[in-house]
């Protein structure tokens, strides 16, 4: 059995979100803190239009809708296009919203691709942007900048929205193999072999299970594939009245810490 290492990029900066109850109805920016409000919801571009209310095609990236991602903590924002992530600081003060500049990764893609991010960052990049939040049931989330241009947002809760608990972090180590799961609810289906690991403040593995285990929860966010060890860090929540025949815990994938190709 030969293993080739992937990737390995243990303890990168990853945007946390606060947990906070939302409520139905419009908010004006200046006030209900609204830095809070952002960091509740990933926020999904839905779309871009010019200032005739025309579509511009280069935040869509050939997709039939655009594929924008926007998260907030604690005074950081986080841009994820088709291609690049981009990540920097922001102010918000009297219904406008002041993006710093953005750091980028460097990957390469295709030209509409990065032409998105192009688009993205001179949006947002050292730029100062009205905008203006919805609280209802889907939150929408508008900046308009100085040529009229808009993008509007739509906001999904996140994990600590959603289960309205601080989670726990851990590291498990999720092997490429699954087994037939033992437990009279689950007994019909596969389940994922996991070892707990965990990590130095400075990021060096002391301590590793021995032995693998059924893992009968799913792993919100992780997809498992049959040629590949992995390492994941994972938010756990509590879960308040779970089911009776269900977990008291959720899990979310928050990084892939790392992966490991078995051939």
């Amino acid at each position: 059995m030969t293993i080739s290492v992937l990737k390995s990029s243990l303890f990168c900066a990853t945007v946390g979100i606060l947990a906070l109850s939302a409520c139905a109805q419009t908010n004006n920016p200046t006030s209900n803190n609204p830095d809070q409000y952002l960091s509740q919801y990933h926020w999904n571009l839905q779309s871009a239009v010019n200032k005739s209310n025309q579509t511009m095609p280069v935040f869509y990236a050939g997709q039939a809708q655009p594929k924008v991602t926007l998260n907030f903590q604690e005074g950081r924002y986080n841009l994820r296009g088709t291609c690049n992530g981009m990540m920097g600081s922001y102010t918000t003060s009297n219904n406008a919203f002041t993006g710093g500049p953005l750091a980028s990764t460097n990957m390469a893609c295709p030209q509409s691709m990065m032409q998105q991010d192009g688009s993205l960052a001179q949006f947002f990049s050292d730029q100062k942007v009205a905008y203006q939040i919805k609280q209802q049931t889907s939150p929408t989330l508008t900046f308009t900048n100085a040529k009229g241009e808009k993008l509007v947002f739509v906001g999904t809760p996140t994990a600590d929205t959603r289960y309205g608990s601080k989670p726990e972090t851990i590291f498990l180590a999720v092997s490429h193999q699954t087994r037939a799961c033992s437990d009279g609810v689950s007994r019909d289906r596969q389940c994922l072999q996991v070892k707990e690991v965990r990590y130095s403040e400075d990021g060096l593995k002391i301590h590793e299970d021995k032995d693998w285990s059924n893992f009968y929860s799913n792993i919100e966010g992780y997809e498992h594939k049959a040629d590949t060890d992995t390492v994941l860090r994972v938010k756990r929540y509590t879960v308040k009245n779970p089911p009776a025949d269900a977990s008291k815990y959720a899990y979310v994938l928050d990084m892939m810490v790392s992966q490991a190709l078995v051939k």
